[in-house]
């Protein structure tokens, strides 16, 4: 049977990649396999980059432009602290015509595909029937990872305060929408529930041909992944401050190459770091990864998994990358990347590499092979297909359970 889905999304599917986008773009192409796709992208009214009218892959069919809540209560402000139950926490909700065009037509969709809880809530509706909600980055771990690694004691402290109701509003996710999705298994033994949870791993687009390292000289280590996420700016500051300096004293000539919006602002590369280059989004991103002797991720904050990894795997790169950036992908350390999480473990990893790059070329092969076998999108495909049926299935028993069809409250 062809389903009519309604696809609920942050971002728009076309234009430069970003982890965000990557995953939009997957789930999408993995629906278009089970019927027609209605894609409606749900962003803040200050997001450029939001229409996709041109991606014929996957169209854009509506842009919903989210408008701020303005002038809370002194009661809705401290709702947001302490109620979990409270739609209007994230900040933004949709306009009334745009949430009236929505909201009346859900009956006429199979399935309701929504991508992250915040696009959701601004819609300010609490049950929604025949849904799978995408958690992508579960909320309690993204604040369980900034109380650790925040920029000051204030933010680690605000993200402590933050995280049992974080968990409480998560816990709650298993009474609003028929099927949970995540991005690993990690993040579905986090979560609170009761039933399961289903898991879709990131991954990345297979290459339309097998890409072939050629390490420039001098060296080059290198980073993907936008510098307006804060998890990437944090990560990055913390390598080059903690790890960088012992990296050059071994290789004096080593370059540091960052791809991504927004790695020349002022505050990203810390002032006095040699060898660093940021080269901002790069059109032709396979050419210039193919000139790195390794890619990094020094990822410490965040949720989910790291597209970034996926890609890396895909280019044949050799990867060093904390323990935290690796999660998800059930790699062993030493076999298809290189895992440390101390400076200076970290350092002598990417030291390693470039004094051995026979070992370097090996550990890339082996994860290029794991890329193919479990994290191209065309493996993924599954993973999708059984979150749907999951969907349909409790539906159904809902349906048997009581009788009538379930209420729409």
């Amino acid at each position: 049977m062809q389903l009519k889905i309604l696809y609920l999304v942050p971002c728009s599917p076309a234009g430069k990649a970003f982890g965000t986008r990557m995953r939009v773009r997957q789930i999408g192409s993995a629906l278009q396999a089970l019927g027609t796709v209605d894609t409606m992208v749900v962003a803040d009214g200050d997001e450029g980059d939001v229409t996709g009218a041109d991606d014929a892959a996957l169209p854009v069919r509506r842009v919903i432009r989210l408008r701020p809540i303005t002038n809370r209560s002194p009661f809705n402000r401290l709702r947001c602290g302490i109620d979990p139950a409270f739609l209007g926490y994230h900040g933004r909700h949709v306009p009334p015509d745009d949430r009236s065009e929505v909201l009346d037509h859900l009956e006429h969709y199979d399935l309701v595909w929504i991508y992250q809880l915040s696009t959701a809530d601004a819609f300010g509706r609490w049950r929604w029937p025949r849904s799978v909600l995408d958690f992508n980055d579960v909320p309690s771990t993204v604040l369980q990872t900034q109380a650790r690694h925040g920029d000051s004691a204030s933010d680690r402290l605000r993200a402590r305060l933050h995280i049992p109701v974080a968990r409480c509003r998560e816990g709650l996710a298993q009474s609003r929408f028929t099927t949970l999705c995540v991005c690993s298994g990690a993040d579905a033994n986090r979560l609170p529930m009761k039933r399961t949870v289903q898991v879709i791993p990131n991954g990345f687009p297979r290459p339309l041909r097998e890409s072939v390292r050629r390490p420039a000289r001098p060296p080059r280590i290198g980073f993907v992944g936008t510098f307006e996420y804060p998890p990437n700016v944090e990560g990055v500051r913390w390598f080059i401050e903690t790890c960088w300096p012992t990296i050059t004293r071994a290789q004096p000539d080593v370059q540091l190459r960052l791809i991504g919006a927004g790695g020349g602002t002022p505050g990203v590369v810390p002032d006095g770091s040699a060898n660093v280059t940021a080269l901002g989004w790069v059109d032709d991103a396979e050419s210039e990864i193919a000139t790195w002797s390794m890619m990094i991720v020094p990822l410490r904050m965040g949720g989910g998994t790291r597209v970034k990894i996926a890609e890396g795997l895909s280019r044949r790169c050799p990867i060093v990358s904390t323990s935290f950036g690796a999660q998800g992908y059930d790699a062993r350390d030493g076999r298809e990347m290189l895992l440390s999480d101390t400076g200076t473990d970290f350092a002598a990893a990417c030291i390693g590499l470039l004094r051995q790059p026979d070992r370097a070329a090996a550990i890339a092969e082996r994860g290029w092979n794991a890329f193919l076998e479990h994290w191209t999108w065309d493996a993924l495909r599954p993973a999708v297909s059984s979150a749907v049926d999951d969907c349909l299935r409790r539906e159904r028993s809902l349906r048997q359970r009581e009788g009538v069809p379930c209420a729409d409250s």
